[in-house]
Order: C-alpha cells, then sequence, then structure tokens
C-alpha cells in the first residue's frame, strides 16, 4: 500500500528550497506560455512578410495577454463604480423631484386663504373637546 505524499505549503519550506521550488515554477511557467504562443502562432492566418526595416522575430499578433488580462479586473471594477454612480445620480434626481413636488404643494396650501370652515376645524383639531362642544362650536360658525 502506498503512503500519502504529504504536499507542504512553501511557507513550511527552508528558504533555499522555498527559492528552488520558486525558481521551478518559473520554468514551467516561461514553459507553458512558450507552449501557448507556439498554439497561437498556428492559430493565426500568414500574415504579410516584415519590411526590412522592422524586426524580424516581432509579431504584433502575438502578444503576451498577460498586460492585456491585468487590465480586465480594472475595467470590471470601473463598470461596477460608473454603473453604482448612475443609479446614485437617477436616485438623487428622483428625490429632487420629490422635494419639488412637496415644496409646490407647501407654497399652494400656505398661498390658500383659510375659510371659517377650516379655521374651525383648525381649531378643533388644535384643541381636544368633547363631541358635543364640537357641533356648538360649527353651530356658531355657521350662524357668523
Amino acid at each position: 500500500m502506498k503512503e500519502k505524499v504529504q504536499v507542504r505549503s512553501i511557507k513550511d519550506l527552508a528558504d533555499r528550497e522555498q527559492r528552488a521550488m520558486r525558481k521551478i515554477w518559473r520554468e514551467q511557467t516561461e514553459r507553458y506560455r512558450d507552449r501557448v504562443r507556439q498554439k497561437t502562432i498556428v492559430n493565426y492566418p500568414e500574415s504579410p512578410p516584415p519590411s526590412d526595416h522592422e524586426d524580424p522575430h516581432f509579431d504584433p499578433q502575438i502578444l503576451d495577454n498577460r498586460a492585456s488580462g491585468a487590465n480586465r479586473p480594472s475595467e470590471k471594477q470601473r463598470k461596477r463604480i460608473n454603473e453604482l454612480i448612475k443609479k446614485q445620480k437617477n436616485e438623487i434626481d428622483r428625490l429632487k423631484n420629490k422635494v419639488k413636488r412637496f415644496q409646490r404643494k407647501l407654497d399652494h396650501v400656505r398661498s390658500l386663504k383659510m375659510s371659517p370652515k377650516s379655521k374651525v376645524d383648525r381649531l378643533l383639531k388644535k384643541k381636544k373637546t368633547k363631541p358635543s362642544n364640537q357641533e356648538n362650536v360649527e353651530e356658531a360658525s355657521v350662524i357668523q
């Protein structure tokens, strides 16, 4: 029966072993990137030969996508932030319109002159009176 291989974390290794392991990782990563580049060369159609003044080993179609890959998270984050800002602006506009609407209503109410009936209603709301007294007050206001 085989023993299970213990997988050790890089932080558990000694400094020298860490450097050796990272060196192996770098080499493996470079070989992997070379294989990916070779695959992309096969996938691209034939392009015209480079001019004399250009570097013959440079092919603009074959680029290391790591730089463009690093931009993707920041683009997504920027897009999310812009969407959030847009939502907040819409919410602010909606609330401003609501404030304007209520301000117009308030101005309208303030500009109205109070009728005798509304004066009585306001007086009754301010003071807690018995129902019989309310009837007397309403009758008195009708008489005036």
